[in-house]
């Protein structure tokens, strides 16, 4: 798999488990909205049915301590309750079980702040189910026939007020309906259907909260699972760019340094069909290609193109080490200059094209009959050099006459088939310089020439025994 397509699969998988955290965490944001809306709900469902029995607490309290009492406030504060309850009075901002506790029944009432809403209309805005809501009408119901006894407690109790023989007994009425079972019997199925309307409530608040709950415990285990999952992505991606792209890349900086060094002989080590590996392998096939071509151009620069024998340049170079091999190692070394007879007037008669044949046929001449460690090359023009190693100046003479027998049955292609060479040895002295071994050879090859061509001839120089 190529690089693109690991850090395409890379971030399409990344992409993924980020967009499926993202939308399990705004799934469980809704949730926790139901929750809040559940327990609001919840809330809510108790707090009018905590109110609806707490106004009745109050009714009662209220008209039992006004018979008992006959004090006014009483029956005014009772008024009051129960004008909130029914929507014509304003019903107090914090209108909750405490506030006729907190209320000074000695001062005269002061109506609050708010907005008169009737208790049916509150029944109708809580989130209860159809029949948690009959239930809590049918307290309601109770409630109100409290309420009718209650106003015939008032009723006698406006009686009583009255100074004759009955008031007494009217009073006695009064505080006695407030108190008879059918009161208490009434009340008493009031709190029953509460009761009712709490454990409704409760079962299925409970059974909603605990089941958005667990929905939201295993939303929570599903996001740990895909960050970690993410996490292990991470790392696993982490350790495959370090063994894929940084150590190839790191190789591949060695590789420019081993380059820029001069070593071209890379071993390619990064092994895939990814790009990194693409581009190894072109790297190092660049490498042994520019290789091939130094090859090509250092023998272009030490390599007669028309002989294919080493041309000046590099007998210089090869001159240099023997001279210095004679001097200090006191290696026994010398030259031989050859010279082809006749060869400007060849060129003339046959042409230059017969000329290079018989340059190349003497080249192939010289190649098969000098063994290494000799050395031999084009000098220049038609003229060659061999430098010998190894070979006393006797054995260089030698040699050259050994060669000089050879050519003369040694076949050329032109019509006279046949070449002829003069040949002048010398000896590389230690003593001397290069320069004058090579000036020695050329008066040799000099006197060959003069003396008839075709022939021998040394100059021994200054050496020493």
């Amino acid at each position: 798999m190529t690089i693109q397509r690991r850090i395409i699969l890379f971030f399409a998988v990344v992409i993924l488990l980020l967009l499926s955290i993202i939308l399990l965490m705004w799934y469980r944001l809704n949730l926790q909205k139901r929750l809040t809306r559940a327990e609001k709900s919840r809330y809510d469902s108790y707090r009018v049915a905590v109110h609806l029995k707490g106004t009745s607490d109050h009714l009662t309290r209220m008209i039992r301590t006004y018979t008992l009492t006959a004090n006014p406030h009483y029956r005014e504060f009772y008024e009051h309750i129960l004008n909130i309850r029914k929507g014509k009075e304003p019903r107090p901002v914090d209108y909750d079980l405490l506030y006729w506790d907190l209320v000074d029944f000695n001062q005269d009432y002061q109506e609050p702040e708010g907005v008169a809403i009737p208790l049916h209309a509150i029944l109708k805005q809580i989130n209860v189910q159809p029949a948690e809501l009959a239930v809590l009408r049918e307290a309601k119901q109770y409630a109100d026939q409290l309420a009718l006894i209650e106003k015939d407690a008032l009723h006698l109790m406006d009686l009583a007020s009255i100074n004759d023989d009955l008031s007494n007994a009217n009073r006695l009425a009064a505080q006695q309906i407030l108190h008879d079972a059918r009161y208490n019997r009434i009340r008493r199925r009031m709190m029953e259907k509460l009761k009712k309307f709490f454990t409704m409530i409760d079962r299925r608040t409970s059974a909603n909260v605990e089941m958005i709950r667990q929905e939201n415990q295993r939303i929570d285990w599903v996001i740990l699972l895909l960050i970690t999952l993410l996490l292990l992505i991470a790392l696993i991606s982490w350790i495959h760019s370090r063994r894929k792209i940084v150590h190839p890349l790191q190789e591949l900086i060695r590789w420019t340094d081993r380059l820029k060094d001069g070593h071209f002989r890379i071993s390619n080590t990064i092994q895939g069909q990814d790009e990194i590996a693409q581009l190894a392998k072109s790297f190092t096939t660049m490498a042994e290609t520019i290789h091939q071509n130094l090859d090509e151009l250092n023998s272009m620069a030490h390599t007669d193109r028309l002989t294919g024998l080493p041309n000046r340049t590099l007998l210089e170079v090869e001159l240099e080490r023997l001279y210095l091999a004679a001097r200090f190692f006191d290696l026994q070394c010398g030259l031989i200059l050859i010279d082809l007879d006749h060869f400007k007037e060849v060129n003339d008669r046959y042409g230059h094209d017969v000329g290079d044949r018989i340059l190349k046929r003497f080249a192939d001449f010289l190649r098969e009959n000098i063994d290494k460690p000799h050395v031999v090359g084009r000098w220049g023009g038609e003229e060659f050099l061999i430098l010998t190693r190894n070979l006393s100046f006797d054995q260089s003479v030698t040699l050259a006459e050994k060669l000089k027998r050879i050519l003369a049955f040694w076949e050329f292609p032109y019509e006279r088939h046949y070449v002829t060479a003069s040949w002048g040895v010398a000896c590389l002295c230690p003593d001397e310089t290069i320069s004058q071994a090579l000036k020695h050879a050329d008066m040799a090859l000099y006197r060959a020439k003069k003396n008839g061509r075709n022939r021998v001839e040394a100059e021994e120089g200054d050496r020493r025994d």
